[in-house]
C-alpha cells in the first residue's frame, strides 16, 4: 500500500489521506498514513529532502504548503510577540517599562511603542533573547506596541477542526524521527570528535528548520506542537521502539546508555540498584561541608575521578547533605515521559546547537508549553551544569543556556511556580554547591598545616572562563522576584547551604609577601577571584538585600545575621585564628564578613532594628575586625612599595578591591564592619590595634631617633600617612551611619566629578550600582539626572582648533566646590593616587579664581551627616586617651622636624582633632571599664574629653632611645649630680602593679574574663612600645659610656632610657605650628581671639585649619581659651622696635647690592636692544668692509666647485647634472595687458555659452525666425559683433547635430511661452555672462590691487566690462550690446563653427543629456557632503541589515559614503578585488584616493588618505553631547551640524592630513 501511495502524486495522495481521515471510521486512512509515514520517516535512510516534501504536503492535506501557512496563520490567537533571536541582534531595552530587568524588545515593536521620555537603549544582544512585548509579567502594558496592546485573541475564529487534522497525525512521528537521529548520532565527546556531532546536526538541519518553521505559524500551530511535545501516552508509544523494530530499540539502549554516561540513572534503576545510597540520612546538616566533608573531598579526590570528569559529582552524593529532604536525587536522576524532556535532554548533550535552541524558544508563546518546558528545563538543570563543566566550548554554551533561562526565570509568577512546585531554590543552591566542590583546595590562611578549611581554586578553569556565569546569573534572577526570594529566606536549611557555598570564596586567592626574590611568574588568578566574589557572592547578597527594606521583613534579617555569625565562628575555628592574623599573608575576598555587614547595615537603616541584638559578644568582635583591618593595613603596604616583589599583579588587587564595580560590595561593606567594631570595642583597644596592624608603633615615640624592626626608613612616612587617613576616613565616613540614598549618590557623585570632569556614561560607569539603582523609576528617590543637574553645570562639546573633538562633559558648580568637595570621600573612591592631586588642583584653582585664597590650600574640612543614633560609641575612638597620646605625639615630631613627618600627616592629625571637637561624647554614665586606674595612660591625661586635653600640659616623659641619639649626648653634658625632675607623664603608675577589683555588676564569666585580659594585654604592649612602663623606667639603672663598650660592626645601638622635658600641651603645639607655618613669631596676637570667626576659615592653608581648630576650641571651653590667651600671651610678647644692628646693616648692604645689579643689568638690555635694531635698518644698504673683503677674496680665485640647489619639496641640496637635471623655479610678474588678453579670449567663448544656451529655450518657429535674422545680418559690417549674426550662426549649427533641439524637456521651454523680444535676449546674455565677469574683476583686484567700485544693480554689466578693459567706455547697460565687448582674433563664425560641431559627438547620448550640457547653470554652488537625517536611529535601521550588493548577505560592517551616498562593506571579503577590499576601491574612484565613510553599527567617521586611514571621530551626539562608539550604550544619537560642518570644510580645503593626527596604514584591508 505504501509503495502504492509513494508513486502517486503527492498533492493528490495527501488529499486522498485527509479525506479517509475525516471519516468517521477512519481506521483505513490511519493505516494507510501509518504505513506511509514509516516508508517515508524511515530513520534508517539518513535525511532525505523527500521526507520534508512530503510532510509539507501531507500537513496541508492537499493544499499548496505556502496556502496552508497563510490559513494558518489567520487564526493566530496568541497575544505575545516571541520574536526570538540570536548573538549580534540588535534589540531594545526600556528600563521604565520593564518590570524585570532582563526585559527587552524587538525593533519593530519598540519602534510601535510609545517610549518618548523613557530611560532606553539599544544593544546588540550577545547571548540571544526573545521579544517581551505583550508579556505583562516582564513589561508593563503601557510599554506595549500597538499590535501585541491589543488582545488579538479574543477576535479571532476558533480553528476548524479539519485545518489542522493531518499535522496531528503527521508531526508525532516526524518528531520520533528527529530523536532517533539524534539518539543513533551520539557518541560521547571521549570517543568521537566535535565534528561528528556537528555532522549529525548538520543532517538534522533542514527537520528542525522544518519545525522552526511549523512555530511561526502562529498560536494554532504551537498549540498542536505543545499537545504533541507534552503528550506522555505518545512518547510511550513511540519512544521505546516496537519489538519487530530493531533500529527503534537499539536506539533506545542507546538513549539509557547516554543517561548513565552522563552520571543519571532512571527512577527504576535508582529504585532497583540505589538502596545503599537511600541510606545516607538526608538531613546531615549544610555546614558540616566547612569542615569534615569538604576536608574529606580533598583526601579522596584521587577515587572521584569517573568517566564524565566531575570528580564522581553523582558517585559522591553530596546532595545528600542539603537541608532538603523533599528530593534528595537532585544530582543523579532523570526520567523522560514526553517528547519534550528528551528534546531538552539531547539539546544540552549536543551542547545546546543555535537551532534547537531557537525552536524551543520559538513555542514559549504558548502558555501550556512554557510551564511544562519550565519545569523540564528545572529538571535537567543539575545535567546542564555537568555538561557545561565537561564542555569544550564553555562560552557559546553559556550564552545559549543563558538564552533560555532568561525567558523562563524573569516571569515572577512562573518562577515562583517552579519554585512551589520542583524546588528551584534547592535545585539551584544544590548544583552552585556541586559544581564549586569539584574545584576545592586547603586553604593556607593563618594555621597552613592545621587549616581545616578550603576554598575554590582560582586558578581552576570553571573560575577562570567563568563557567559558572549562567548557573549564578540564573540565581541571581530569580531572586530579584520578591516572592522567591521570601521563600529563599524563610527556608533556614537552605539559608545554611547557601552560606556553605560562600564560605567556600571565604579567603581565597591568598597573597603571600615575598621578602627576598621577585615572583618568577605573576598569576593573574585574582581577576577569577574578585569575579566570582562579585558575581557568585555579592550579587545574591544585594538581590535578597532588595527584599529586606521594611520592618515586616526584620526576622529575614535575624535569620541571615545568625547563620553568618555561627558560619563564621566556624571560620574561624576551621582556619586556627586566635586573635592575631599571620605575617605577610593577604586576602582581598571576606564574603562572610560582608554579608553580615550588609544585613546590619540593612537591618538598622531600614528595618529599625537594635544594633546591639545583632552583634556578638566582644570576644567574636574582636575576631571580626582583624581581617578587614588588616586589608586595610596591606593597602598602605602596598601603595608603601612593601609588596613590590609580588609584582604588578598585587597593585592590581588593591585597585580592584577600590574601584567603581567593586567598592560597594567590598571596601564600602569593610570600612563599615569596622567602624561597628569600633564603636562597641575599648576605643584604647581598638586604635593602639590599628597602629600595631599599619607597623608604625616604633615611630610613634617622641624621641628623635627611634628603631623599626618591621619597616624600612623610607616606609615609615607613608605607613604612618596611611593609618591616620584610614582613622579619617573610620570616623568621618557616613555611607551606612546615616545618610540616606539620595545623600549617598550625592556624595558619589560630587567626588569623581571633583577628580575630573566626566562625560555622562563615565560618571554613570563609575558611581556604584548599590545602594542606587542608577536607571529606572525609583520611588521615593531623587532619579539620578535630578541629581547631577543640582551639583554640576554641563559643558556643550566643543571642536578645538588643533583637531581634536571635546565631548560634552559635566563639571561641578561652583558651591559645590565651596560647601560640598569632600576630599575624604575623594580618597576613598579613588584608583590612581593622581586623582586626590588632580581633585586638589582643581579646588586650588577654583579658590583662585574666585579670590577666596591665592596660594596653596589644604584638604578643606567637611561637616559630617549626624551619626545613627546606634553608631554614636564610634565617637569614643576621637576620645580616648591612645589617640590623644598619638595625636601630641605626632604635634611634638612635627614642631621638632623629626624624620619622616609630613604634611599629609599633620593635615589628617588636625583633621582627628578637629572631628573630636565636632563630635563631643555627651554621655552622663559612668566609664564601663570596672576600674579607671586600668587605663593605660591615665598619667598622660585625666579624662578623655578631646577638650579638655588639648590645654593638658605635659611636662616630661620617658623615651627609649639609642646610645647615639641626640638626648642622650645632651644628657652627658648635664651634671651628673642633677637629680631627676619628676614625671607627670603616664609614667607616675606602674600598669603591671595596677590590680583590678572585679565586684558588683563587674562580675562576669570566664569568657569575658579572658576578653578583658586580651585588652590589657593590647594596652600593656602598645604602652610598652611607645613609651615604656614606669616599671621600665624604674628598673633602668643610667647607662655607662658607649665608649666602654665594645659592639660587633654593624651592630644596631644599644637602647637606654632618657627623659625628655617636654612642658607643652597641644594647644600650645598647635600655636607653635601656627608659627612655625607662618614664619612669624607673632603670628598669633592676644586679640585674635576675640576677632576671629571660624565661619570665614572654611578654606585656607595649614595656618587656617590651626586657627580654625584653636577657635572652635575657645568657643567650646572657656578654660582652653584662657589657656589659648596665655600661651599666645608668653609665645608672642610684643616686640619693642629695635635699632640697626650691625647685622641688619649688612643684610641691607646685601640687598642693595642685588638692587643696583638688577638696574645696571636693565640698562644692558636696553642698550643691546637699541643697537640690533639701528643695524637691521642698515643691513640692507650698507654693506661692511668685512664683506667686500671677503667677496674680493672669493673673485680672486677660480670657481672649480659645482653651483648646489636647494629642493624646495624633499629639502635637499645637490648640482644639476644631465642624469639629474634640476629645474629652477621662475616667479614672473604678469602685466595687466596680459590679464585683459586672457579675459577677453574667455569672454568670447562664454558669450558663446551663452548664445547657445539661449538657442535651447527658443521654440521651433522662433529659432527659425532668428536664424534667418542672423542670415541676413551675416555680410553687414560688424557682423562679429552682433548678437543677431552670431545667434543665427550658433542656432544653423546646433542644427546640423542630431536631436538637439528635438528634446521637449520642460526645463527647455520654461520661457517659451513668452515673446523673445530683443530686449529680453540681450538681458538674458548680460545675465549669463555676469558671474564670469564678477569673479573676473575679483581676481584683477587680488593680482594688481585695482579697486572695486560700487554701483546700481542695472549699471553692473557696463562697469564691470569697462574695469576689465573689455570697452573703451563706461555705458549704461540699458545702451550698450555685450556683444560689443567681442574681440575676435581670427574669424567669429570660423570658430564659432568649430565649437558648435563638438557637439555632433553627442549624437550617441541621449537627447536630455545633451541639452543639460549645453543649457548651463551659472550659479555654482560649494561642495556638499550628504545631507544627513538628525536621528542616527533613521540611518542605522535602513542601512544596518541592508544586503550588499556583491553577495547578497548582510555585510558584518556596512558603511556609507558622505560624498556619493554609496552602500560599501567595510572589510568585506566578498567584494574584494586584486586583494583591495571596496572602501579603499571606492575611495579612489570618488575621491581619488580620498574617502569618507561612515561605520553604520559604530556611528563613527573614517577617513582615507592614499595609503592610509584615521578614525575622525562621530557627528552624532547623545543628548549629553557624547559620542557612542561601537553604539555600546546605545542611547538615542543625534546629528551635531557643527561637528558636520568642520568635516565638511576639512574636506572642501583638503586638510584632512593636517589636522588629523592619528592616522595609519590600512593595508588595502578597509
Amino acid at each position: 500500500m505504501a509503495a502504492s501511495l509513494l508513486r502517486r502524486d503527492k498533492k493528490s495522495t495527501a488529499a486522498h489521506l485527509k479525506a479517509d481521515l475525516k471519516r468517521t471510521d477512519n481506521s483505513s486512512g490511519l493505516r494507510q498514513l501509518q504505513e506511509l509515514l514509516d516508508s517515508v520517516l524511515n530513520p534508517e535512510r539518513g535525511s532525505d529532502p523527500e521526507a520534508l516534501e512530503w510532510c509539507k504536503w501531507l500537513l496541508a492535506g492537499g493544499d499548496g504548503f505556502d496556502e496552508f501557512c497563510r490559513t494558518v496563520r489567520s487564526y493566530d490567537n496568541a497575544t505575545l510577540c516571541g520574536l526570538v533571536w540570536t548573538a549580534n541582534f540588535v534589540a531594545y531595552r526600556c528600563r521604565t517599562c520593564g518590570i524585570s530587568p532582563c526585559m527587552s524588545l524587538c525593533a519593530e515593536c519598540f519602534n510601535n511603542g510609545d517610549h518618548t521620555g523613557h530611560d532606553f537603549n539599544m544593544f546588540r544582544s550577545q547571548a540571544g533573547g526573545a521579544c517581551d512585548c505583550g508579556d505583562g509579567n516582564v513589561m508593563r502594558e503601557s510599554g506595549f506596541c500597538s499590535r501585541h496592546r491589543l488582545k488579538t485573541g479574543e477576535n479571532v475564529p476558533s480553528v476548524p477542526r479539519d485545518l489542522l487534522l493531518m499535522s496531528e497525525m503527521v508531526l508525532p512521528r516526524f518528531i520520533i524521527t528527529i530523536i532517533q537521529y539524534l539518539r543513533d548520532g551520539y557518541t560521547e565527546p571521549e570517543s568521537a570528535a566535535d565534528r561528528d556531532l556537528q555532522k549529525v546536526l548538520q543532517q538534522l538541519e533542514a527537520h528542525i528548520s522544518f519545525l522552526e518553521e511549523l512555530t511561526k505559524m502562529g498560536g494554532a500551530m504551537r498549540t498542536v506542537l505543545t499537545k504533541i511535545l507534552t503528550n506522555q501516552q505518545t512518547f510511550k508509544e513511540l519512544s521505546m521502539g516496537q519489538e519487530e523494530n530493531v533500529y527503534a530499540k537499539r536506539n533506545y539502549e542507546k538513549y539509557l546508555s547516554a543517561l548513565k554516561s552522563s552520571g543519571l540513572v532512571s527512577v527504576e534503576e535508582k529504585g532497583a540498584g540505589g538502596a545503599g545510597a537511600a541510606d545516607t540520612p538526608a538531613g546531615a546538616g549544610a555546614l558540616s561541608l566547612l569542615g569534615a566533608t569538604a576536608a574529606a573531598s580533598l583526601e579522596d579526590s584521587s577515587k572521584e575521578e569517573d568517566q564524565d570528569g566531575l570528580q564522581g559529582v553523582g558517585q559522591r552524593k553530596r546532595v545528600k547533605l542539603s537541608s532538603s529532604t523533599k528530593d534528595p536525587s537532585i544530582m543523579d536522576t532523570l526520567k523522560h515521559k514526553c517528547f519534550l524532556e528528551e528534546l531538552l535532554f539531547w539539546t544540552i548533550k549536543y551542547e545546546f546547537p543555535q537551532k534547537m535552541v531557537t525552536f524551543l524558544l520559538n513555542m514559549l508563546p504558548d502558555q501550556d508549553y512554557k510551564i511544562t518546558f519550565t519545569k523540564t528545563f528545572v529538571q535537567h538543570y543539575a545535567f546542564i551544569m555537568k555538561t557545561l563543566m565537561k564542555s569544550h566550548e564553555s562560552d557559546t554554551m553559556s550564552n545559549r543556556i543563558v538564552h533560555i533561562s532568561v525567558q523562563l526565570f524573569s516571569n515572577e509568577e512562573l518562577a515562583r511556580h517552579v519554585t512551589e512546585e520542583c524546588q528551584l531554590l534547592d535545585i539551584m543552591v544544590t548544583v552552585l554547591l556541586y559544581m564549586m566542590e569539584s574545584c576545592l583546595i586547603k586553604s593556607e590562611l593563618q594555621d597552613e598545616e592545621n587549616n581545616r578549611h578550603v576554598v575554590v581554586n582560582c586558578g581552576e578553569a570553571l573560575l577562570k572562563n567563568n563557567t559558572y556565569w549562567p548557573l549564578v546569573s540564573d540565581f541571581i534572577n530569580i531572586l530579584s522576584h520578591q516572592s522567591v526570594a521570601k521563600r529563599f529566606l524563610e527556608d533556614h536549611s537552605l539559608l545554611l547551604l547557601w552560606m556553605s557555598f560562600v564560605s567556600f570564596f571565604q579567603g581565597m586567592n591568598l597573597n603571600k609577601r615575598e621578602l627576598n626574590e621577585h615572583v618568577e611568574f605573576e598569576s593573574q588568578t585574582y581577576y577569577a577571584a574578585f569575579a566570582a566574589e562579585l558575581e557568585a557572592c555579592a550579587q545574591p547578597m544585594w538581590g535578597l538585600l532588595t527584599h529586606c527594606k521594611v520592618k515586616e521583613t526584620q526576622e529575614y534579617t535575624k535569620t541571615v545575621v545568625r547563620y553568618c555569625l555561627e558560619t563564621l565562628q566556624m571560620w574561624f575555628d576551621a582556619i586556627g585564628f586566635v586573635d592575631e592574623p599571620s605575617l605577610n599573608q593577604l586576602t582581598f575576598h571576606l564574603p562572610l564578613h560582608r554579608y553580615y555587614a550588609m544585613f546590619l547595615s540593612k537591618g538598622v537603616k531600614c528595618q529599625g532594628l537594635d544594633l546591639d541584638s545583632l552583634l556578638p559578644d566582644q570576644e567574636m568582635l574582636m575576631k571580626i575586625m582583624v581581617h578587614p583591618l588588616q586589608i586595610q593595613a596591606s593597602l598602605s603596604e602596598i601603595h608603601s612599595n612593601m609588596w613590590v616583589r609580588n609584582g604588578l599583579q598585587i597593585k592590581g588587587q588593591a585597585m580592584t578591591y577600590v574601584q567603581s564595580h567593586f567598592c560597594n560590595s567590598m571596601i564600602d561593606p569593610d570600612i563599615y564592619l569596622l567602624q561597628v567594631c569600633a564603636s562597641r570595642l575599648d576605643p584604647d583597644y581598638f586604635i593602639s590595634s590599628v597602629f600595631e596592624r599599619f607597623k608604625v608603633v616604633d615611630l610613634l615615640t617622641m624621641a628623635s631617633q627611634h628603631q623599626n624592626a618591621v619597616l624600612d626608613s623610607e616606609q615609615e612616612r607613608p605607613m604612618l600617612e596611611g593609618a591616620l587617613t584610614f582613622l579619617v576616613i573610620l570616623c568621618s565616613l557616613r555611607i551606612h551611619l546615616g545618610m540616606s540614598d539620595d545623600e549617598i549618590l550625592r556624595a558619589e557623585m560630587v567626588s569623581q566629578l571633583c577628580m575630573n570632569d566626566r562625560t555622562h556614561s563615565s560618571l554613570l560607569d563609575l558611581i556604584p550600582e548599590n545602594p542606587n539603582p542608577k536607571s529606572g523609576v525609583v520611588p521615593g528617590s531623587c532619579s539620578f539626572e535630578e541629581m547631577l543637574s543640582a551639583v554640576a553645570d554641563f559643558k556643550a562639546p566643543v571642536f578645538e582648533p588643533g583637531g581634536s573633538m571635546q565631548q560634552g562633559m559635566y563639571t561641578p558648580k561652583a558651591d559645590v566646590w565651596e560647601k560640598e568637595f569632600d576630599p575624604i570621600m575623594v580618597i576613598l573612591r579613588t584608583v590612581y593616587r593622581r586623582d586626590v592631586q588632580s581633585a586638589m588642583d582643581r579646588y586650588a584653582a577654583f579658590l583662585k579664581q574666585s579670590g577666596i585664597h591665592t596660594g596653596n590650600p589644604w584638604p578643606p574640612y567637611k561637616e559630617r551627616t549626624p551619626l545613627h543614633p546606634c553608631y554614636k560609641g564610634l565617637v569614643r575612638l576621637l576620645h580616648c586617651k591612645t589617640l590623644h597620646i598619638v595625636i601630641f605625639t605626632l604635634l611634638y615630631k612635627i614642631w621638632m622636624d623629626h624624620q619622616n613627618m609630613s604634611e599629609h600627616v599633620l593635615c589628617m592629625v588636625l583633621y582627628l582633632i578637629e572631628l573630636g571637637l565636632d563630635n563631643q561624647v555627651h554621655d552622663d554614665k559612668v566609664e564601663e571599664e570596672p576600674c579607671i586606674e586600668e587605663h593605660c595612660h591615665d598619667s598622660w591625661f585625666p579624662g578623655t574629653s578631646l577638650l579638655s586635653n588639648l590645654h593638658h600640659v605635659i611636662n616630661f616623659v620617658r623615651v627609649r632611645v639609642p646610645e647615639t641619639a641626640p638626648e642622650v649626648e645632651r644628657k652627658r653634658e648635664r651634671e651628673r649630680e642633677r637629680e631627676t625632675p619628676p614625671s607627670t607623664s603616664s609614667e607616675s603608675t606602674t600598669f603591671g602593679q595596677s590590680s583590678r577589683r572585679l565586684t558588683g555588676n563587674w562580675r562576669e564569666n570566664l569568657r569575658e574574663a579572658q576578653v578583658f585580659s586580651l585588652v590589657a594585654e593590647r594596652r600593656r604592649k602598645f604602652q610598652e612600645i611607645i613609651n615604656r612602663s614606669n616599671h621600665e623606667a624604674s628598673q633602668a639603672v643610667r647607662p655607662k659610656s658607649s665608649s666602654s663598650r665594645w659592639l660587633p660592626p654593624g651592630s644596631p645601638p644599644q637602647l637606654v632610657t632618657e627623659i625628655l622635658e617636654i612642658r607643652e600641651s597641644m594647644l600650645s603645639l598647635l600655636v607653635k605650628l601656627h608659627q612655625k607655618l607662618s614664619a612669624k613669631q607673632n603670628s598669633l596676637s592676644l586679640s585674635w581671639l576675640a576677632e576671629v570667626d571660624p565661619a570665614h576659615h572654611a578654606h585656607g592653608d595649614g595656618l587656617t585649619a590651626i586657627e580654625r581648630i584653636l577657635a572652635k576650641a575657645a568657643a567650646r571651653s572657656r578654660h582652653s581659651k584662657r589657656c589659648l590667651q596665655e600661651i599666645c600671651g608668653k609665645v608672642c610678647p610684643p616686640i619693642p622696635p629695635k635699632k640697626n644692628s650691625p647685622g641688619d646693616k649688612k643684610s641691607m648692604d646685601k640687598e642693595e647690592r642685588r638692587q643696583r645689579a638688577r638696574e645696571r643689568q636693565q640698562k644692558l638690555l636696553a642698550e643691546f636692544a637699541s643697537r640690533q635694531k639701528s643695524f637691521m635698518e642698515t643691513a640692507m644698504d650698507v654693506e661692511s668692509p668685512e664683506t667686500d673683503a671677503v667677496m674680493d677674496m672669493g673673485s680672486a680665485e677660480p670657481l672649480d666647485s659645482e653651483v648646489l640647489y636647494d629642493c624646495v619639496i624633499c629639502g635637499q641640496s645637490g648640482p644639476s647634472t644631465e642624469d639629474r637635471p634640476t629645474g629652477l623655479v621662475v616667479l614672473l610678474q604678469a602685466s595687466s595687458e596680459h590679464f585683459t588678453c586672457v579675459v577677453k579670449v574667455l569672454y568670447s567663448l562664454q558669450y558663446t555659452q551663452a548664445l547657445a544656451a539661449l538657442s535651447i529655450r527658443f521654440s521651433r518657429e522662433e529659432r527659425l525666425a532668428w536664424s534667418n535674422t542672423g542670415a541676413a545680418k551675416k555680410n553687414m559690417p560688424n557682423s562679429d559683433k552682433s548678437w543677431e549674426s552670431l545667434l543665427g550662426q550658433v542656432i544653423s549649427e546646433l542644427t546640423k547635430a542630431k536631436d538637439v533641439f528635438d528634446t521637449n524637456s520642460e526645463e527647455t521651454f520654461v520661457l517659451s511661452s513668452s515673446v523673445w523680444s530683443p530686449q529680453s535676449i540681450e538681458f538674458s546674455l548680460q545675465q549669463f555672462c555676469l558671474p564670469f565677469l564678477r569673479l573676473s574683476c575679483l581676481l584683477q583686484h587680488h593680482l594688481y590691487g585695482d579697486s572695486l567700485p560700487g554701483c546700481l544693480v542695472e549699471e553692473e554689466f557696463s562697469l564691470l566690462t569697462g574695469c576689465l578693459g573689455l570697452t573703451g567706455s563706461v555705458q549704461s547697460s540699458g545702451a550698450m550690446s555685450s556683444a560689443a565687448c567681442l574681440e575676435w582674433n581670427i574669424s567669429a563664425f570660423d570658430l564659432i563653427s568649430q565649437w558648435c560641431s563638438e557637439v555632433f559627438g553627442l549624437s550617441d547620448t541621449p537627447a536630455q543629456q545633451s541639452v543639460s550640457l549645453l543649457v548651463q547653470n551659472p550659479q555654482w554652488a560649494a561642495p556638499r557632503l550628504l545631507h544627513l537625517p538628525d536621528n542616527y536611529n533613521t540611518i542605522f535601521q535602513y542601512y544596518h541589515r541592508k544586503s550588499c550588493t556583491s553577495c547578497s548577505k548582510t555585510p558584518k560592517d556596512p558603511a556609507l559614503c558622505l560624498v556619493c551616498g554609496a552602500f560599501v562593506c567595510l572589510k568585506g571579503h566578498c567584494c574584494k578585488q586584486q586583494g583591495v577590499c571596496e572602501c579603499v576601491l571606492h575611495s579612489q574612484h570618488c575621491g581619488a584616493a580620498t574617502g569618507i565613510f561612515l561605520l553604520i553599527n559604530a556611528s563613527v567617521i573614517i577617513i582615507i588618505r592614499g595609503h592610509r586611514f584615521c578614525l575622525w571621530g562621530s557627528v552624532y551626539l547623545d543628548a549629553h553631547g557624547e559620542e557612542d562608539r561601537d553604539l555600546r550604550r546605545g542611547k538615542p544619537l543625534y546629528l551635531c551640524e557643527e561637528r558636520y560642518r568642520v568635516l565638511e570644510q576639512q574636506w572642501v580645503s583638503h586638510t584632512f592630513d593636517h589636522i588629523n593626527k592619528r592616522w595609519g596604514p590600512h593595508y588595502n584591508g578597509l
